[in-house]
């Protein structure tokens, strides 16, 4: 019995790429590398620069602080009781950072939140990368998911909050790692449930980061395939549950997990946080403090907050973009509700308001090339034309219509001819590029 080689064949309608556009490939991905290396060194540097001095040192810093030291030293949740009053995972982390940072010999000779404040650093780069990883997977080109990383990184509003000890600012990575592998294109089981189990470090780190969750299943549910929707959905709930219920088996062993004379509890713990918490108001109510606290938000970044604020129910229209829009529309509900407002909680909204705004940006590039376009094929535009019978970079060339340098106006901008098509950085940016008919068809 002889095997014989059965040559592979393209699918219809999906050549094989040529070697020019896997060489443009290549160089857009390293020039997308490279942009993001730089964004992420100058936003390290501005969370460094002055950290010492800006923002003033907080409560919060230091109880995280000496949560963190007591599990450095004495392996135990707190240096005191602990009450359940936040999951312990997020001052675990920060225990592991800032452990981490003094076994290399990089601490800084200051106290023990300073160099709290130094680690922090890790999880705010962490989270930029992330952003920039959504903004591909939501379709936004490299340019522009560059320029949603610069508007979250180099936001004023959010490089105090990042620098800050924080259980949100350890917690955001995990829910964007969660959204960013709920977004997987070829709806995997793996990826679903390390979404799942993602966004339970995250709620375990910060439980408002609970909020996510359903805008990370809607991504799921939509970017999965019809025939495998059942098992990827299960996987993200299943290790999302069983990474979660592991918060209550720790009650439950402990005898925590009612409440009771002469213990703590967890429930009574939770029934504190949602109703017996002294409450700052509703954000839209002025003279509250909520009220105050998100006029602060507004005032320290209106770009970002407003444009996403407003582009939020534009967003809910587009499939794409709707997971992000629930995102930050569940968001700012909470917000707006009487309750309890935390200081850090705009922390979790800023990453959608930068997917947004980029994503707009985007579309109006495209938009404006288009009708650029149009003009320049009716002949009213700026936009480069042809010469007649020499085609367009719009149009689809062929053997008789390549235009030369010399020929064609049009190949000046394209920087294109018929062995070498080089399309700039402007057509390649907006989507405007022809197709590769150098595509290999064996």
């Amino acid at each position: 019995m002889s095997l014989t080689a059965v040559p592979r064949t393209p699918l219809a309608g999906r050549p094989r790429a040529g070697p020019v556009r896997i060489r443009q490939d290549h160089r857009a991905r390293l020039g997308s590398v490279a942009g993001l290396a730089a964004l992420l060194a100058l936003f390290g540097w501005f969370l460094i620069e002055g950290i010492t001095r800006f923002p003033a040192l907080a409560d919060d810093e230091g109880t995280y602080t000496a949560q963190a030291w007591a599990v450095r030293q004495f392996g135990q949740l707190t240096p005191y009781t602990y009450w359940y009053d936040h999951p312990p995972l997020g001052w675990i982390q920060l225990a592991g950072l800032t452990g981490l940072l003094d076994a290399t010999g990089l601490g800084p000779p200051h106290g023990a939140v300073i160099a709290a404040r130094y680690t922090m650093v890790v999880p705010a780069l962490v989270s930029a990368a992330l952003v920039y990883v959504i903004a591909r997977r939501l379709d936004l080109r490299r340019p522009f998911a560059l320029l949603a990383v610069a508007a979250f990184g180099l936001s004023p509003l959010a490089l105090p909050l990042l620098r800050q000890v924080y259980l949100d600012g350890l917690a955001l990575p995990w829910a964007l790692a969660g959204f960013a592998l709920s977004l997987d294109r070829r709806s995997r089981l793996w990826p679903s449930a390390g979404a799942g189990a993602c966004l339970a470090v995250a709620v375990l780190s910060k439980e408002t980061m609970l909020l996510l969750v359903p805008a990370a299943f809607l991504a799921a549910r939509l970017r999965s395939a019809p025939h495998t929707r059942a098992f990827t959905l299960t996987a993200l709930v299943m290790a999302f549950v069983l990474v979660v219920a592991g918060y209550g088996l720790l009650a439950v062993l402990k005898g925590e997990l009612l409440p009771g004379p002469g213990h703590v509890s967890l429930l009574e713990a939770i029934r504190f946080q949602l109703v017996g918490r002294t409450g700052t108001g509703s954000g839209l109510v002025a003279g509250t403090r909520s009220n105050a606290m998100v006029a602060g938000w507004f005032s320290a970044d209106p770009v970002l907050l407003g444009g996403g604020c407003l582009l939020a129910p534009v967003a809910l229209l587009s499939r794409t973009l709707r997971p992000v829009a629930v995102a930050l529309l569940v968001l700012i509900a909470v917000a707006a509700r009487p309750g309890y407002l935390p200081a850090p909680y705009v922390l979790a909204v800023l990453p959608w308001c930068a997917l947004l705004l980029a994503a707009a940006a985007q579309w109006l590039v495209v938009s404006a090339s288009a009708a650029a376009g149009r003009a320049g094929r009716r002949g009213t535009g700026w936009w480069p034309t042809s010469t007649p019978g020499h085609g367009s970079w719009w149009t689809t060339p062929t053997s008789s219509t390549w235009p030369t340098p010399a020929s064609s106006p049009g190949s000046a901008w394209c920087g294109s001819t018929r062995s070498t098509f080089r399309p700039t950085w402007t057509l390649r940016w907006c989507g405007r590029c022809p197709p590769d008919t150098t595509a290999s068809t064996t």
